[in-house]
């Protein structure tokens, strides 16, 4: 049995052999039941806790395995100070100890945060462990940041090497190393370097072997340490290889970066590591020992490692690693399509993704890749025909699957597809799926950009999902990201100074990106698209994707950052026509359509029109967004602004083709619905705060967006009148730090009529639109300059006239019908005889119509919200509120403890929410009211299957 004590990697050819482990246990082969003194090494790991000043406490924050799972029974409250878990400093050394006591058991049962009771026969083997100043500001972890674990003993003699921990040594030529072997009872004690014995000693507890490493050939070696007591023998082994240099190869014939698998056994894998000087692979086929079989060969010029793993089981997932030079860096292929992360896996639940393979901890550190020859294949549907909608037909629905359904699921979606298809949308653009930093993002943090994101569930479900649409007609688009790599990226890792900038920088030596941004607003790591390297890298992501998935395009997250001319601070001069980013992204597009000739691409760009036509002529779509000018007219107000709501046309630009996609709201702006009712402007008989008048300027806003030539864009909810704001917190308050934070879904809104009504409002405008040819006509007539507002098509197949009054008076508006006679009230399946075509019309404030020459019925509508599955309780002894009314802080107290998947929310009678959070493990709620207007608010508890609701007075 190997213990396992993280050590430091850094320098790992000239320092293995003094190296220290991070934590040290006395006695050291500790059980649960037995006293122990942890004793933590400072200056190892990241060593953010060494030399602090004299007097500074340093504190464990900890837990334990208990039968297999990590951190339970946690003791220590982080960023406090706690005496708990105080360490006493050994002088002024980096090190400091703590004292378990009576028992390891004993004291995680006496101080553990919850104070939970251990079972009694529950195997404890793992103590997990953080370390900090008190502030928490300072964290104590292993060299790459990672939690810190440490085997306890599970028998009752034990031995093992305790002066190197690990199960593999690399070593180079002339080291000096001493090896310490010890027993927890006096033995037999013997070390043997490939079945020859070099050191034994008798009735001992320690025995110590040293060794000159040119002493030893190139290769492999296996050094023993066994421990006989007289009635056991055990045994612990530490595999040895003498590094000798690299062997160089030619690339094998069609070689390609990344992992081939050249049949059912075998995977090449090829590294792009210019500069580096040897690498291994380890993972689950060599048991993460340094093999000389496994080490890569280096191309003749330089620039790539590869090898190819034999005798692989089809059926099984394989861990693995690449361990970079000296320095001992361990990072996942980049072209990986799965990952291991030892931060954010532990939060995926069993239901988001089933029988997830295990981390390898104890084993590693940092992310882990996974490859298999043969994964269980998705079963396409052939049963249907689709064929992409045209661009200029598009309707596309902005969608993050983490804010769409409570489940946040691609499971979950699927389940809403018929909502979708009922609302007419032709095609959804999933914000970024690919694995990013943590769990819960917007998904602009790339790290791995071929792995579905498992906090979405396994890659399979991802092609269902698309497989789903498209039996239904919708295509998909994928948000993908390629300005920037993020920190864990191998992209990052692989070349990169820790010490440079605020946060550090990628070295000049690296192949994908530069070493600071070349233009303003980058986030991460600025990619460097001018490198060929680069341009393989996301050449060859793209194709995979839809290769393996069938994604129908994509949309390209900040393209006007793929410019390596330096612009620094200057937005404007960022902004200009930019002839080689113009190439760059140019040679992109080509390159997918020489995959999908029929590919959608789409660029948010926002740069100088006389290079985003260049893109429009060539197919490409721009984004486009006109959220300000709509947002005036629905809140009531007259500015340049709401007299401008043609900006986002193409004839606005002068433009003769289809090239903008354009949108009033996407993820990154401000909900105009909470624009609406925040600001919008109030008179008397018609308060556009209000949330019913708000709704329903909603819907003429979209009859004179949905309808207008060329692809349009819904961001989700946007057609149920979502009016969270984006900087809305779960507890209920607003932060910036809250812009990216989830929202929650709020599917019970389509059981309000209002919000249903406005559905019903885009559900009609989008069938119209990607039925009727005529509405491509870029030469309609707009005349949007006021507050009434008329848009007209004509056309031998359809004339439509949309008129819309967006003042908060009633007005007399002439639409200015081309002929006379009978029109047809499209949006209210009614008609219309407009006499003479000079006809005026009193329209009240916010009414509109769409206007059409023929009655056309769109299809009713199909979608039902799914009955709830909840019961609802208003009975006092449920919950009760205090006081009622208000005073300036309220309690509200269920009969049963509200977790953190307890929603609660307070909203006044139009249905405006003031406040969301959820359950903290207690029986009651309290917040405070001073902010709220008099009146009457209604509170809603959504509990496992119950929901709670009642009535709150604010005096």
């Amino acid at each position: 049995m190997k213990r396992i004590f993280y050590v430091v990697f850094l320098n790992l050819l000239s320092t293995f052999a003094n190296a220290q482990a991070i934590v040290s246990l006395n006695p050291p082969f500790a059980n649960a039941s037995n006293s122990v003194t942890i004793t933590y090494n400072a200056d190892q790991g990241n060593a953010q806790l060494a030399n602090l000043p004299a007097g500074t406490v340093v504190y464990a924050h900890m837990g334990i395995t208990v039968n297999g799972q990590n951190w339970q029974y946690v003791v220590g409250n982080w960023g406090t100070v706690d005496s708990r878990t105080a360490m006493t400093r050994i002088g002024n050394s980096n090190q400091y100890t703590l004292s378990l006591n009576p028992t390891i058991r004993d004291w995680f049962q006496t101080n553990n945060n919850s104070a939970q009771q251990i079972p009694v026969n529950a195997s404890l083997s793992k103590l997990c462990l953080v370390f900090r100043n008190a502030d928490g500001s300072l964290e104590g972890k292993t060299s790459t940041d990672g939690d810190i674990f440490i085997d306890l003993s599970t028998s009752a003699f034990d031995a093992a090497i305790t002066s190197h921990p690990q199960t593999s040594l690399l070593v180079n030529n002339n080291q000096n190393y001493q090896f310490t072997g010890q027993s927890s009872a006096p033995s037999i004690l013997e070390f043997t370097l490939d079945d020859v014995s070099v050191a034994n000693q008798t009735n001992a507890t320690t025995l110590n072997y040293a060794v000159n490493t040119s002493t030893l050939s190139g290769g492999f070696h296996t050094l023993v340490f066994s421990a006989n007591n007289g009635a056991g023998i055990v045994r612990d082994t530490l595999y040895i290889t003498k590094y000798t240099g690299t062997a160089i190869a030619a690339l094998p014939s069609n070689a390609q970066e990344g992992i081939t698998y050249t049949d059912e056994n075998t995977a090449y894998l090829q590294l792009r590591a210019p500069f580096k000087e040897f690498i291994y692979v380890l993972g689950d086929f060599n048991n993460w020992t340094y093999r000389p079989e496994h080490q890569m060969k280096k191309s003749p010029d330089g620039q790539y490692f590869w090898i190819s793993i034999p005798n692989l089981d089809p059926n099984r997932e394989y861990r693995f690693q690449y361990h970079i030079d000296s320095e001992g860096l361990r990072v996942a292929d980049p072209y990986c399509t799965k990952i291991l992360d030892p931060w954010n896996d532990p939060w995926i639940s069993e239901e988001k993704y089933p029988n997830l393979i295990d981390y390898p901890n104890g084993i590693t550190e940092g992310i882990v890749g996974v490859l298999q020859t043969r994964p269980t294949a998705y079963q396409w549907d052939n049963s249907y025909a689709y064929t992409k909608p045209a661009k200029e037909d598009l309707v596309v629905y902005e969608l993050l699957v983490r804010d769409f359904t409570e489940e946040r699921t691609f499971a979950s979606v699927i389940e809403k597809l018929p909502y979708l298809a009922d609302l007419g949308i032709n095609a959804i653009e999933l914000m970024p799926v690919a694995e990013f930093d943590g769990n819960e993002s917007w998904g602009y943090a790339p790290n791995f950009c071929s792995a579905v994101d498992k906090y979405y569930g396994p890659t399979n479900e991802l092609k269902r999902l698309v497989d789903s649409c498209h039996a239904r007609g919708i295509a998909v688009l994928s948000d993908v990201v390629f300005n920037h790599a993020w920190g864990q990226s191998p992209l990052t890792k692989m070349y990169f100074n820790p010490d440079a900038g605020q946060y550090g920088e990628p070295t000049t030596q690296n192949p994908w990106l530069n070493p600071q941004a070349r233009h303003a607003f980058n986030v991460g790591y600025d990619f460097n698209h001018e490198s060929q390297a680069t341009k393989y890298f996301v050449k060859k992501t793209l194709k995979y994707w839809i290769d393996e998935f069938k994604i129908d395009g994509f949309r390209f997250d900040l393209s006007k950052g793929f410019t390596q001319t330096f612009t620094g601070s200057d937005v404007g001069a960022w902004g200009n026509y930019d002839q080689s980013r113009r190439v760059i992204l140019e040679d992109y597009a080509a390159s997918i359509r020489q995959t999908d000739p029929s590919s959608l691409i789409i660029f948010e760009h926002f740069g100088a029109w006389d290079e985003e036509i260049v893109y429009a002529n060539n197919g490409i779509m721009l984004w486009a967004y006109g959220g300000n000018q709509y947002n005036e007219a629905t809140m009531g107000w007259l500015s340049g602004n709401s007299q401008n709501l043609y900006a986002t046309t193409p004839q606005n630009r002068g433009w003769n083709n289809y090239g903008l996609l354009s949108f009033m709201e996407s993820h990154d702006e401000e909900r105009m619905m909470f624009r609406n009712i925040t600001y919008g402007n109030n008179v008397s008989g018609h308060n556009t705060r209000e949330l019913n008048t708000a709704l329903a300027r909603m819907g003429a806003a979209a009859a004179f967006y949905l309808p207008l030539p060329g692809p349009r864009m819904i961001w989700q909810f946007g057609e149920r009148g979502y009016e969270l704001s984006i900087f809305d917190c779960l507890n209920g308050t607003s932060s910036e730090d809250c812009k990216t934070g989830a929202k929650p879904p709020r599917w019970e809104d389509f059981e309000n009529p209002q919000r249903k009504a406005l559905y019903d409002v885009y559900r009609k405008l989008n069938y119209l639109k990607t039925t009727q040819p005529s509405l491509r006509n870029l030469g309609h007539f707009m005349d949007v300059g006021g507050y009434e507002k008329v848009v007209r098509f004509t056309a031998p197949e359809l004339n439509v006239v949309i008129v819309g009054n967006f003042d908060v008076v009633g007005q007399e508006m002439n639409p200015g019908f081309p002929f006379g006679g009978v029109w047809y009230d499209y949006l209210n399946d009614d008609s219309l005889d407009v006499g003479n075509p000079g006809n005026a019309f009193n329209y009240g404030p916010g009414e509109y119509h769409v206007y059409i020459d023929r009655r056309i019925v769109p299809p009713a509508t199909t979608y039902v919200q799914e009955p709830s599955s909840v019961t609802t309780s208003l009975e006092n002894e449920d919950v009760i509120a205090f006081p009622n009314p208000m005073l300036d802080r309220v309690t509200i107290r269920a009969n049963r403890t509200l977790n953190a998947n307890d929603l609660i929310t307070i909203s006044d009678l139009s249905g405006r929410i003031v406040l969301t959070t959820t359950g903290t493990g207690s029986k009651e709620f309290t917040f405070s009211s001073e902010n709220l207007e008099s009146g009457i608010y209604l509170y809603r508890i959504a509990a496992g299957n119950s929901v709670f609701s009642g009535k709150l007075i604010k005096p």
